[in-house]
């Protein structure tokens, strides 16, 4: 089996779940989920050179680091992703963070542990920053939350 990686499968897991769709597809009612792009958090798009938006919103993934392997944990790597989320309302960015939150952290004390998010078994998820505000400009409002990833490195080996 291939290698996986934490920011790929989470992008995978998000569209399976109903979040969002995937970034090349045609726009619609759901906001569009890309990954690491070049340019950030990526605006809402347009119809083409019209002002009418065709998302309410996108999902930007973004692995910002991680962990050293804590002593008698040798086996587990942590990933730090960034999940950002920008928005035509401020509202609507706040609702979508905390749908994502419920997903991978499950709202339990010490977050989640044992799952399976994608191809990738997930030993835990926790919060590692909470949702924030970031940013607005004329169109749009941004959030950011991070998630910590533990994940045993034959699971990231595709074992």
């Amino acid at each position: 089996m291939p290698a996986l990686l934490v920011s790929d499968e989470l992008r995978s897991y998000l569209i399976a779940e109903g979040v969002g769709v995937a970034g090349s597809s045609t726009p619609g009612a759901l906001p569009t989920v890309w990954l690491q792009p070049r340019d950030g958090a990526l605006t809402p798009r347009r119809l083409g050179t019209t002002s009418e938006f065709v998302e309410p919103a996108t999902v930007t993934i973004n692995t910002v680091g991680q962990t050293v392997p804590q002593t008698g944990a040798e086996f587990v790597e942590e990933t730090i992703v960034d999940i950002r989320v920008r928005a035509l309302q401020h509202s609507t960015a706040q609702l979508l963070q905390r749908r994502i939150y419920d997903l991978l952290v499950d709202s339990c004390p010490g977050g989640r542990e044992l799952w399976t998010m994608g191809g990738l078994l997930v030993q835990y998820s926790r919060r590692f920053r909470g949702d924030q505000f970031v940013s607005a400009d004329a169109d749009s409002y941004e959030r950011v939350q991070s998630i910590l990833f533990g994940c045993r490195r034959e699971s990231l080996a595709g074992l």
